[in-house]
Formats: C-alpha cells, sequence, structure tokens
C-alpha cells in the first residue's frame, strides 16, 4: 500500500471505530441495570449470590429457596427455608423464615420468623410475626405491629400501637384499641370497646383497673 493510499484509509478507519464502544467499556449486564428491572419466571436459590437470578432481578412465577434466596420483587410463590424480597411479595410465602423489606399483599407463612417492614394486607404467621401495618389477619407465638393494625391478631404475646378489631392472646398490649381484647392480661391507654381477662388495664376505662371485663366508650 503506498503512502497516498495509507493517508486516505487512516482517516476512515479511525471514524469507523469510534462509531462502537470502546475496547475495554464495560458491557451492560443484569446485574448492572436498575434493581428491579429484570424479571425472571422461576428462581433457584442455594445461598445468595449462588442463584439463578440475582439479587436486583424480579421474580413473577416461582422462588425456591434452598436454603436462602433473595430478590428484589416476588409475584407468585416462594418456598424454601429462609427468604429475602428487598421490596414487595404479592402472593404467598412458605418458609421457616421470611423478611419483605416493604409491603405483603397475600400470605407471609413462616414457622419461626415472619418480618414485613411495610404493610400486610392479607395474612402473617410465625413464631414472632412482625410489620409495620396490618390490614387482615396476623398469627404468633408474639406478635407485633409497629404502628396501626386493622382485623384480627392471635399470639400469646400480641404487641401495639394502635390496633381496630380483635386481639387474642394470654396478653394483649397497645397504645389505642378499639373493639375487642380477650386475653388474661389487657393492657391499653385508650380503649374504645370491651376487655375481657382477668387483668385489665383501661386509662378510660371505666374503671383505669378492673377484673373480668372493662369497657369504655
Amino acid at each position: 500500500m503506498n503512502t497516498a493510499r495509507r493517508f486516505a484509509v487512516a482517516p476512515a478507519l479511525a471514524l469507523a471505530l469510534s462509531a462502537f464502544p470502546a475496547l475495554g467499556e464495560e458491557t451492560p449486564t443484569q446485574s448492572s441495570a436498575a434493581p428491579g428491572s429484570a424479571s425472571a419466571p422461576i428462581a433457584v436459590a442455594l445461598w445468595n449470590p449462588v442463584q439463578t437470578s440475582d439479587e436486583n432481578t424480579s421474580i413473577h412465577g416461582l422462588r425456591l429457596d434452598l436454603p436462602y434466596g433473595k430478590n428484589y420483587d416476588v409475584q407468585g410463590l416462594d418456598f424454601g427455608i429462609a427468604s429475602e424480597t428487598q421490596r414487595n411479595l404479592t402472593g404467598a410465602s412458605f418458609t421457616l423464615g421470611s423478611s419483605v423489606g416493604h409491603n405483603v399483599l397475600g400470605v407471609q407463612s413462616a414457622f419461626v420468623l415472619a418480618l414485613a417492614g411495610g404493610t400486610v394486607y392479607g395474612l402473617q404467621e410465625g413464631i414472632y410475626s412482625e410489620a409495620r401495618d396490618l390490614h387482615g389477619v396476623q398469627f404468633g407465638v408474639v406478635t407485633q405491629v409497629e404502628r396501626q393494625s386493622y382485623g384480627a391478631r392471635f399470639g400469646a404475646v400480641n404487641l401495639g400501637d394502635t390496633h381496630e378489631g380483635a386481639e387474642f392472646g394470654i396478653v394483649n398490649t397497645s397504645k389505642r384499641a378499639s373493639g375487642l381484647q380477650l386475653g388474661l392480661v389487657n393492657v391499653t391507654q385508650h380503649l374504645h370497646g370491651v376487655q375481657i381477662g382477668l387483668v385489665n388495664v383501661a386509662k378510660n376505662g371505666f374503671l383505669p383497673f378492673f377484673p373480668v371485663m372493662n369497657a369504655a366508650l
């Protein structure tokens, strides 16, 4: 190739190469995408990150946690030993331990530990069950709702801030209770309903402390 041709080809080659990503530039991958933007119908996890879909992937279908899996959102069924969902669970989860970062819409059933950082709309159950808010039913040896609960709670010990509905347990305690508290010991600062138990404490009751039954409107 003579000198003149070399000078003609070189600029054209440089222009062509500039149209492509530079060599060595990172190619976008599923893990570098925005969390939750990728989805998969099935996920099988041994122990995060050893799983078929990484933790930033949303699962729309079935997740198997054998023994532990972590994903962004789950819509569908979740089975296994221990599971973690960074945002929302929509569907049903059946595990020994389950942690959901935000809301549960459906069933969160864990034999030992059921945690929801947001609101449970449906059923939550575990030896220890905890949610920020509850609209539905909660079961456990110890149940706790950090803010407001609406519905029914069944536990040896029910702990909460504001509850509207019914609480059944050995010990029921909350700041505000509207409806029924049925247990051996019932304690609330503000009652709008009825307490039935061996010990009933309500600052605004017809007496602040009364056995068998206490009530306030």
